[in-house]
């Protein structure tokens, strides 16, 4: 008996051990997100690898474009990606013809090639969506947000937006991009 109960406080000292190890990674990994800087204008964000619908890996390349790109970055478990559908989807239907237009799923290490699929599909936005690993995406655009809206042209981030397209930052996208963005906000699906 005293041998079982010794394997076991061992057991448990080892396993303390290690969630004690984690918490620290995470902690470290949060102060070090917090004290970089966040995407800005003039930035020239290395490529990354995204997986497609059908869960092939492809390098996204942001220098060797021949039209400027609009990069909308969102997440399945963020409500604002969801209230932003079709103010994003007439965005990309009026300036289509100006720019290559990519969508980025932020993915976790929980989030399955199938469920990744599903959340694109049922978005139904109208270009291309990938999946991305979330470490990826914040080492190279160091987000501290979705929605996240970026226009990259020769390389370089010229414009980014962050947040739902409501208030002063859609006059600012239609504005900029000479377009009228949906009326009514995208219901929320729970």
């Amino acid at each position: 008996m005293r041998t079982l109960v010794n394997v076991l406080l061992a057991l448990s000292v080892a396993f303390n051990v290690w969630l004690g190890r984690q918490v620290f990674e995470l902690r470290w990994h949060l102060k070090a997100a917090l004290s970089s800087p966040r995407v800005s204008v003039g930035d020239s964000p290395s490529a990354i690898d995204v997986r497609d619908l059908e869960n092939a890996t492809l390098s996204l390349n942001f220098d060797r474009q021949s039209q400027p790109m609009l990069v909308y970055f969102m997440s399945p478990s963020c409500q604002w990606c969801q209230r932003n559908r079709d103010h994003v989807a007439a965005l990309a239907d009026q300036v289509k013809d100006r720019y290559r237009i990519v969508g980025i799923v932020i993915g976790t290490d929980d989030l399955t090639p199938a469920a990744s699929k599903e959340y694109v599909v049922k978005q139904a936005l109208p270009f291309p969506v990938y999946i991305a690993s979330g470490d990826d995406v914040a080492r190279t655009f160091k987000l501290r947000s979705v929605p996240t809206t970026l226009v990259i042209a020769e390389g370089k981030v010229t414009r980014l937006w962050e947040g739902g397209y409501d208030g002063g930052s859609r006059q600012e996208i239609e504005h900029f991009f000479s377009a009228r963005l949906a009326q009514e906000p995208a219901s929320v699906s729970k």
